[in-house]
């Protein structure tokens, strides 16, 4: 790569989903092209990469992946496209993975998924994200010497902002009285880990499978013993599960961004910082 550089040509990235893709760009800027292997828009819990995706794949010299079986058709996919050169950047590295109860397997569009049992959601804590930033400047640093310093210096500043972010919120949940969180889908594992939440979720880590009557009769409990009157929903999970749960309960549905997909034009910090707004606000 160091030669390829020689003549001014770019780093070629391939990123998995929005949020590895945001991470990246905040490290490099302009300096490398990056592109989505999967389809952009498609849920990345069950979307693969298309024949076109593949295509930028085969001749990338780096891809950034967020590991944890998040994507789950990685090894099938380098397989396929057999591209010897590419270097392999899990932006999870180092973090202490959250353990499932149960092993995930479902029913996508292109048939059976296997996700494991490692919680994904990584990208969602702040505290994470930090270190994610950092592995993706480390790896690409060494890849591309040329442009390390300039890497080193996007990343300092972007981490600046995170770390200001957690700093706010770290003191501002300590004080809450009440740290119970419930989601429509259990993306923020991670988030509640490191502010010290507790999370409760109508639909499983990868937004499967409707709860049965039992379950969503014991969640309306749980929502009526703690007095929990807010549900955070994004998008991609059953928003009608949560509706009909905030109704039993009579409270209301709060909108949160899982950053798997684009959403409303606004970038990973924007949305980082509102997410956590927001879960202050209504705790």
């Amino acid at each position: 790569i160091a030669l390829v550089h020689g003549q001014g040509k770019k780093l070629s990235i391939a990123v998995t989903f929005n949020a590895m893709e945001e991470l990246t760009r905040a490290v490099v800027k302009d300096m490398a092209d990056i592109s989505l292997i999967i389809p952009e828009g498609m849920e990345p819990h069950e979307a693969e990469p298309t024949p076109k995706n593949l295509i930028f794949l085969s001749s990338a010299d780096v891809l950034i992946y967020n590991g944890f079986g998040m994507e789950f058709y990685l090894e099938k996919t380098l397989a396929a496209v057999g591209n010897k050169k590419l270097h392999l950047i899990k932006a999870s590295k180092g973090v202490e993975p959250i353990i499932l109860e149960k092993e995930h397997e479902h029913e996508g569009e292109s048939g059976h998924h296997h996700h494991g049992n490692l919680d994904p959601h990584v990208w969602l804590s702040p505290v994470c994200a930090i270190s994610m930033v950092k592995n993706i400047k480390n790896e690409l640093s060494k890849l591309d010497k040329k442009n390390a310093k300039l890497y080193a210096k996007n990343a300092k500043e972007y981490i600046k902002k995170l770390e200001a972010l957690v700093k706010q919120y770290k003191s501002a949940f300590a004080k809450l009285k009440s740290k119970r969180l419930v989601a429509s889908h259990a993306a923020f594992g991670y988030l509640c880990r490191d502010f010290g939440l507790v999370q409760s979720s109508i639909q499983d880590v990868f937004a499967e499978g409707e709860p049965s009557p039992k379950e969503m009769a014991e969640l309306v409990e749980y929502c009526r013993k703690h007095n929990i009157k807010v549900i955070f929903s994004e998008e991609v999970a059953s928003e009608e599960l949560a509706v009909s749960l905030s109704r039993e309960v009579g409270g209301k549905v709060v909108k949160i961004y899982t950053m798997e997909v684009k959403e409303e034009g606004k970038d990973f910090l924007s949305r980082m910082q509102e997410n956590l707004k927001r879960i202050l606000e209504n705790l």
